[in-house]
């Protein structure tokens, strides 16, 4: 067991070097603060399931969470993969709406099944939409919190969510997009 923990250790100082010449962490190797690490955690699992490729987009920040507006007064969350829609989860639902969309594993042999006849991976698509949205909520009142106690950003990490509101914009909060009128 040593021997896992000391290359972890190994792995994680390498990142920090990294970041220290860099001012970014490495793709895939920045960690979530505080209460976002269990939904993170979630997060990733549910990922995988998708393959490899959906995995190191989830690590590499090119998975965002938008809410949105559904009609008749009811808002959703979108998934999307570089301004793509990926999954959309309506309110109050634990699945995602659209299960005759192609699936993003890929799998099928005539072309990729529908995502609702692809294994669990409609339930592992809604687990992914919901376990980055409190990842992504997580994050900012961890962040709300170390500013609420005067902490402020040291100027070594380009993008820090401590970073002075002028040059973060709010990176953390979930955007909201209006559906567009057909």
């Amino acid at each position: 067991m040593a021997g896992r923990q000391e290359f972890a250790l190994f792995h994680r100082l390498r990142a920090q070097m990294y970041a220290e010449r860099h001012r970014r962490w490495p793709s895939g190797a920045g960690r979530a603060h505080g209460e976002a690490a269990a939904p993170e955690a979630i997060a990733e699992a549910a990922a995988a399931a998708f393959g490899p490729a959906m995995l190191a987009d989830l690590r590499a920040k090119r998975l965002t969470v938008r809410r949105i507006k559904l009609g008749a007064g009811r808002t959703g969350l979108r998934l999307m993969r570089n301004d793509g829609i990926l999954f959309v989860l309506g309110s109050g639902r634990d699945r995602i709406v659209g299960l005759g969309r192609p699936c993003s594993c890929g799998a099928g042999w005539h072309g990729p099944r529908a995502i609702g006849k692809c294994g669990d991976h409609a339930k592992r698509a809604a687990e992914l939409v919901l376990a980055m949205a409190a990842m992504e909520e997580a994050e900012c009142a961890f962040v709300e919190t170390v500013r609420a106690q005067g902490r402020t950003c040291c100027g070594r990490m380009d993008g820090c969510p401590l970073a002075p509101p002028a040059e973060n914009c709010g990176k953390l909060r979930l955007a909201t997009t209006r559906r567009k009128a057909a």
